[in-house]
């Protein structure tokens, strides 16, 4: 029997299957106590199990923010990399697509440092950037590759 409290209550009527009452029935006299108070248990139970999920999604909402927050420190670096080495990539790709074409049409008037900053300036121009951005970027990996 459910101790007496000072609290306020009220009492609820529902309905259940008889098979469903039947088995309430059993497991209050298993449990030795009345087919309310097993009820009252089961419910305070559910909604203790309600409120188990919603603290999880609560959680879960924290823990991806800070996973968040700790990453991007680590994706920012990654990005930074990519574009540090994609930048002279994407240069070199034009410089060397210029070069053989230009080596291709007339081998006689080639002028590599020219078409090595058209290959940096169609590399800005594909990458939307400023070519001043491609020029650190190559001078950045010179002095990386002496190390």
């Amino acid at each position: 029997m459910r101790a007496k409290t000072n609290e306020k209550t009220i009492q609820v009527t529902t309905t259940l299957t008889m098979k469903d009452y039947e088995a309430i029935k059993k497991l209050a006299a298993k449990n030795n106590k009345a087919v309310a108070e097993i009820m009252r248990e089961h419910i305070l139970r559910g909604m203790s199990i309600e409120k188990s999920k919603d603290d999880v999604d609560f959680i879960r909402k924290h823990i991806r923010e800070e996973a968040e927050a700790v990453m991007e420190k680590y994706m920012n670096r990654i990005i930074k990399l990519q574009i540090k080495t994609g930048i002279p990539a994407i240069a070199m790709c034009h410089f060397t697509s210029d070069l053989l074409f230009h080596f291709m049409k007339d081998h006689s008037d080639i002028k590599k440092d020219e078409i090595l900053e058209s290959g940096k300036k169609k590399a800005a121009a594909y990458l939307r950037i400023r070519s001043e951005f491609v020029n650190e970027a190559f001078e950045q990996q010179l002095i990386d590759d002496d190390y």
